[in-house]
């Protein structure tokens, strides 16, 4: 009788480790998925993140489509993502808005290249860094006046 006491609290220690490894696994890897951006009004945005530190981000407007890839990192609760731009020739969209644009003044993706008309913009991630809560995402590297006058954008 002892001896099966002693297998049935050895097996029910097993499990319970191995649900406190599944949930530290579900708690590390809960970020990785689809998450919608609202960063103005009537644009529809999504960013998604691979378990191979990849990422997309897609977004359309009114009369505008953009998108992104590139890698993410991890540093304790911070996630750093960065594009890898493309070859091909698109107008540049900073996700930060610190860039002052002016459809003249837009950087493009390759140098001296005059875009199609009508084409995509390439959003650009450049060492932006958001904090990691449970349900949403705090973008930590926006314009200080967009900030202040409209507020954060909303990343869930």
């Amino acid at each position: 009788m002892r001896t099966v006491f002693h297998l049935m609290f050895l097996l029910s220690l097993a499990i319970s480790c191995s649900k406190v490894e599944e949930n530290k696994f579900k708690k590390k890897t809960s970020f990785l998925r689809d998450w919608k951006v609202l960063r103005y009004p009537y644009s529809n945005a999504v960013l998604t993140l691979f378990e191979n530190n990849e990422f997309k981000y897609s977004e359309t407007g009114h009369t505008s489509e953009l998108y992104s890839e590139g890698l993410w990192s991890m540093k304790n609760d911070t996630l750093i993502l960065n594009s890898l731009r493309p070859n091909e020739c698109l107008y540049i969209d900073d996700f930060s808005l610190n860039e002052k644009e002016t459809f003249e003044s837009m950087k493009t993706t390759l140098k001296n290249c005059n875009p199609k008309p009508n084409s995509k913009f390439f959003t650009e991630f450049n060492n932006s860094k958001f904090i990691v809560k449970t349900d949403s995402l705090i973008y930590l590297n926006l314009n200080s006046e967009y900030k202040k006058e409209y507020g954060n954008y909303k990343i869930y």
